[in-house]
């Protein structure tokens, strides 16, 4: 009698596991639903969210024109940098810099000058690869006069010029190169029309790592003296948010209109009604600055570094300008001496050498073709000089075609 019940009793007791097996599973995809329905419920709004900003950049796109990423962060900057870059395609927005030029260009034609770039954007002859051992690296860290304006001079229609003349940079690496046979020299014309030192400095942030210079050479002032109504380090901000939100705007035509409506609230407020044309890009003080902190940073990377004062042609075209050039140059070479830093200023190309020098320059700012070989000249004696070059030699010869 006692089997029987305990016969009877197994499967009982094996129900009643499975009833309590079931209620668990029921339990849990109860829960599994209990959490999807929340997860649906937490993401309905951004899904809302994503697809209304989604049909906003849509209506954008078809219904308003076109604004282009260098468009939108030239505009108070330098906004003929982009008037002229209609016609030539040359420039692209950059959320860092505001502007630089575009990468792998071959033969393109800019205001009179025929220039290639390689794929990061940079006038020179060859791809930048990683530094292998053994190659000294020259950056040569600058304006328009840098990148080599007008340097050939390029004639349309049939775009006529004398590949042969070469701006400075490239002057200095075919005679460092000539000169030292079985050294691999390399010089980086890190140059780009319209820079200012704000602009090299935070250049120089982003790649010097990469590029692992042996030697940093330093050439701003025309820029950085220019006169704008606000200035580079209001209207090409460099904090992380406003780069951040850049980028964004780079893939984004409603987010050009966005910022563009917000200036214009912020210009009705009053706030550009008493803004002139008055202030520099780079004030003197925040220009001195900037040279130092890229002093600083070429030798926290290991690099030397060498300051070259601003080239002009002349103190009669344009007495305020001239006046704001000297200023700067001066402030410029006390400071140098002062922190022992190796400083050059070239009195060849410079306003009291006028009107002597007037046949080294294409205009007022930059030199031409000969104005470049006295660079090349002067810098390489002075570097050579104060013993940058590693030991190489450096006659002061012109470089012959």
């Amino acid at each position: 009698m006692e089997s029987k019940e305990q016969d009877l009793s197994k499967p009982l007791a094996e129900k009643a596991d499975e009833i309590a097996a079931l209620g668990k599973n029921l339990g849990a995809d109860e829960t599994k639903l209990r959490w999807g329905k929340r997860a649906i419920f937490y993401a309905a709004p951004f899904l809302i969210l994503a697809l209304i900003l989604l049909c906003v950049e849509g209506g954008t796109r078809l219904c308003a024109p076109y604004i282009s990423p260098l468009e939108a962060f030239v505009r108070v900057a330098s906004p003929e940098v982009a008037t002229k870059d209609k016609e030539t395609g040359v420039y692209e927005g950059d959320p860092w810099l505001g502007w630089k030029l575009k990468p792998d260009l071959k033969s393109a034609y800019w205001d009179y000058t025929m220039f290639s770039t390689n794929r990061l954007g940079i006038r020179h002859g060859r791809p930048l690869r990683t530094k292998p051992r053994g190659l000294f690296r020259i950056i040569c860290l600058g304006d328009s006069v840098t990148f080599g304006y007008r340097v050939p001079v390029c004639f349309p229609p049939k775009m006529t010029h004398n590949p042969k003349n070469i701006p400075y940079p490239m002057q200095i690496e075919k005679r460092l190169r000539n000169l030292n046979a079985g050294r691999e020299i390399e010089v980086v014309a890190m140059g780009v029309p319209g820079y200012t030192s704000y602009q090299g400095v935070e250049w120089l942030k982003r790649d010097i790592k990469m590029l692992k210079p042996d030697l940093v050479t330093v050439c701003y002032g025309w820029n950085d003296t220019d006169v704008r109504y606000l200035p580079d380090s209001k209207t090409i901000e460099n904090s992380w948010f406003s780069v951040f939100q850049r980028r964004i705007m780079r893939h984004s035509q409603a987010m050009m209109y966005i910022s563009q409506w917000r200036e214009s609230i912020r210009n009705k407020g009053g706030g550009a009604k008493k803004l002139s044309r008055s202030v520099p890009r780079v004030s003197k003080d925040e220009y001195i600055g900037n040279i130092l902190s890229i002093i600083e940073l070429a030798a926290h990377n290991g690099s030397k570094a060498a300051v070259i004062g601003q080239v002009y042609r002349d103190a009669k075209t344009n007495p305020p300008q001239a006046n704001r050039i000297k200023i700067y140059r001066e402030l410029l070479a006390e400071t140098m001496k002062k922190n022992g830093v190796p400083y050059l200023k070239i009195d060849k190309l410079v306003e009291t050498a006028n009107p002597g020098n007037a046949h080294l320059f294409g205009e007022l700012i930059h030199p031409g073709y000969e104005g470049h070989v006295v660079m090349a000249d002067e810098i390489l004696e002075f570097l050579d000089k104060k013993g940058l070059l590693a030991g190489m030699s450096a006659a002061a010869e012109v470089v012959k075609d």
